[in-house]
């Protein structure tokens, strides 16, 4: 096994608060509130956008340690996505993790020009998954029409509840996992 680990950059984009809330309760497992942070982070013109996740892998008997390179991918970002063309943009990344809040229309109807738009200059479909928080209380509806848009999409739907220990770091594994077997680096 080698020292150095693997890098993919994975972009999170959609809902920008639970995406933040997401990428600080992955890094910081002992953070109570991460939606808390997330409003206040957000509320600056130039909120922190990066984080780096390791992640343990095994296939094959082998063990490798996958980086994870999380960029959030929000308003602030235009400057830069305007700059470089979109396929230069979206190059940049190895996977995505799109965020849905069914309680904010305008998230969920910007899911799929946005999925599209990966697909269309990359020319490829690259691991995706989508991810609802549960933790707000969302009824069975509202986590139902989530899933329905990522199988519509044909996106791995993995709901989380980001206010409690959850299965968040088994989801990211997993598309780690995915990720590293779309690159055949394992």
């Amino acid at each position: 096994m080698s020292s150095i680990s693997d890098t993919y950059k994975v972009l999170i984009a959609g809902d920008e608060e639970y995406g933040f809330a997401i990428c600080t309760r992955l890094i910081d497992r002992e953070l109570t509130n991460p939606r808390t942070l997330a409003v206040e982070a957000l509320s600056k013109d130039w909120p922190h956008d990066e984080w780096i996740k390791f992640i343990t892998l095994s296939s094959v008997g082998f063990m490798t340690t996958i980086e994870l390179d999380l960029e959030l991918h929000g308003p602030w970002v235009w400057e830069l996505y305007n700059v470089m063309e979109p396929r230069d943009y979206f190059r940049r990344f190895d996977g995505a993790v799109i965020v849905a809040n069914p309680r904010k229309p305008d998230a969920m109807s910007y899911i799929p020009p946005l999925v599209e738009s990966i697909d269309t200059h990359l020319g490829h479909r690259i691991p995706m998954m989508m991810m609802v928080d549960t933790s707000p209380g969302l009824s069975s509806d509202e986590i139902a029409c989530v899933e329905e848009l990522a199988n519509q999409l044909d996106i791995l739907f993995a709901p989380t509840d980001i206010s409690a220990e959850s299965n968040l770091d088994e989801v990211f594994k997993e598309l780690a996992f995915r990720i590293n077997e779309a690159t055949k680096k394992i």
